[in-house]
């Protein structure tokens, strides 16, 4: 189904969502969609102009302003729309909706799948108003009038009933909380300003939990004022969740954190990964991982300085020029260091070339198998294949995959692949260069023929003007049948063309995804098409 246009940025949006009967139909039984969807397509047309009604209430209700509304204030509402991407919108009173979000239902983990079960549209609620923006949308809670975390999830009536009590209660407690709360953040604030003369990156550091928040991440007082940040993705090696991080956290514990990354004006980032011994551990067994916090810091340490060596080695070797070194030249080399499926290989007088995945084989070599095919010390043989050193062991292979089932009879026959695969190069270049001139001589004797084409866009960022012909066919082909016959009816077809694009938006959206869709087939024709000369010439 189409879903949406979008005129400015030429895009359509389809849907096969809109057309399942039951949720996760087209998960469970795509083809029984299909087979109902001229049903299923009629009932959304019909039920659609309701819900975008339901939609434009709710965005001109945002707008309303009541002036006896205040924060904190106790509200009864009924629930208007529940989004399937959570959040509930409810009715409080006056034209006024506000969004009940998920973090703010309950204490409690809340996800999209919980909101439907436990709210429906037309339902009365009581909520809070926890937030008044500045562009005026009202953010409501229920979370606020629990008594014990997990009430609204548990018993949600509960709630409802001892609704005024509890209001009182947050309203009561609010102002000491709120204070604690700024106090902590100008705290924050002020402490990553503080620049600590002693402190270096990768150190290990005892430190004090100031902070735990509900977005994730802890604050974390590691001396001398200096307040850091322990962010989930450095707790450990296993997914730590925001939920996760606030059974592992209080404000007070004693922690020990490694310095992950410190940068000019922006927070201290910490690390607690860093010091695992085994990935998990943190989640496992926290207390483990701080008694053996000095070893483990000292091994990340010494991997991290390695890495730097490695990579700073690498760096001025690319500054090497080599006289000697040609394109297409065989070489033997030692690997210097693997990472994301690339091997680092010194190739001689001080140049560390690049060999890609792409380039070991013309079998896939994903990156976990390259580090089962190499390790750092390995003595390879590889073929120069650009100048900027990017290296290929691929061009050794005699049978394709030749790399990935027996590496060594590649190094064995390298000097003989290595020669077989110059001479076709050299092979394909002569006959490139002999297509080239062919063409600029077909082109030099028809530059004076004047043709007929359709200008199809005028791109003012790239400054191309890409043409067309096909636009000025009457039937598929007449360009290759009788191009004559084109030329003559261009202008009448062009007219009928540029008339049936005027009147429908979606057809000039068409046009031009026509137009992005020839280009990027013409790109993989001749990449294709280089790819099987260069197989043919290397075969040969």
């Amino acid at each position: 189904m189409v879903f949406s246009i979008d005129n400015d940025h030429q895009r359509i949006t389809l849907s096969t969502k809109s057309l399942e009967v039951n949720p996760g139909d087209m998960v469970e039984n795509p083809q029984l969609v299909y087979e109902k969807a001229e049903e299923a397509a009629a009932a959304f047309r019909a039920g659609f102009p309701e819900a975008k009604a339901r939609k434009q209430e709710r965005m001109e209700a945002r707008g309303v302003v009541d002036p006896n509304l205040k924060v904190h204030e106790l509200r009864s509402g009924v629930v208007q729309d529940v989004s399937e991407r959570g959040g509930v919108s409810v009715h409080i009173g006056a034209g006024v909706i506000g969004l009940l979000r998920n973090p703010q239902i309950s204490d409690e983990r809340v996800s999209n799948e919980d909101v439907e079960k436990m709210f429906s549209v037309g339902d009365k609620i009581k909520v809070m108003v926890y937030k008044i923006s500045k562009a005026g949308h009202i953010i409501l809670s229920t979370r606020s009038l629990e008594v014990n975390p997990g009430d609204m999830v548990k018993n949600p009536q509960l709630v409802y009933e001892k609704a005024e009590e509890a209001a009182a209660a947050f309203r009561a407690g609010f102002p000491e909380a709120e204070a604690e709360a700024e106090a902590r953040k100008q705290e924050r604030k002020k402490a990553r300003g503080v620049v600590d003369p002693n402190l270096k990156a990768y150190e290990l550091r005892s430190g004090v939990v100031q902070d735990v928040s509900e977005r994730g991440g802890v604050s974390v007082h590691i001396g001398a004022g200096v307040i850091g940040l322990l962010r989930n993705p450095q707790i450990s090696d296993e997914c730590v969740s925001n939920e996760d991080v606030e059974k592992m956290f209080s404000v007070g514990d004693k922690i020990k954190v490694v310095v992950h990354k410190m940068r000019k004006d922006r927070p201290i980032m910490l690390s607690t990964k860093s010091l695992e011994l085994n990935p998990g551990d943190m989640v496992k067994n926290p207390q483990l991982v701080y008694e053996k916090a000095e070893e483990a810091a000292a091994a990340f340490r010494a991997k991290v300085l390695e890495a730097e060596a490695r990579k700073q080695e690498r760096v001025e070797a690319r500054g090497v020029v080599d006289p000697n070194l040609k394109v297409h030249e065989l070489r033997s080399g030692v690997v210097q260091d693997i990472r994301l499926g690339v091997v680092w290989v010194h190739i001689g007088a001080g140049l560390i070339g690049m060999l890609q995945n792409a380039q070991i084989s013309r079998e896939c070599v994903t990156v976990k198998e390259v580090r089962k095919m190499f390790s750092v010390g390995d003595e390879i043989k590889i073929d120069n294949d650009r100048q900027r050193i990017s290296l290929s062991t691929k061009n050794l292979e005699v049978n394709p995959g030749d790399m990935v089932k027996n590496p060594q009879l590649v190094y064995e026959k390298a000097e003989e692949a290595a020669a077989v695969f110059r001479a076709g190069v050299l092979e394909a270049e002569a006959e490139a260069e002999a297509h080239k001139q062919e063409r600029d001589k077909v082109l030099r004797a028809h530059s004076k023929e004047t043709r007929k084409v359709m200008v199809l866009e005028i791109s003012k960022n790239w400054g191309r003007i890409p043409l067309s012909t096909r636009s000025l066919e009457v039937n598929p082909s007449d360009m290759v049948k009788n191009p004559q016959m084109v030329y003559e009816k261009a202008e009448g077809v062009a007219a009928a063309f540029r008339a049936k694009v005027e009147v429908s938006p979606i057809l000039k959206c068409l046009s031009i995804r026509q137009l992005e869709e020839d280009r990027e087939q013409q790109n993989k024709i001749l990449k294709a098409r280089h790819a099987e000369d260069a197989s043919v010439h290397y075969l040969n």
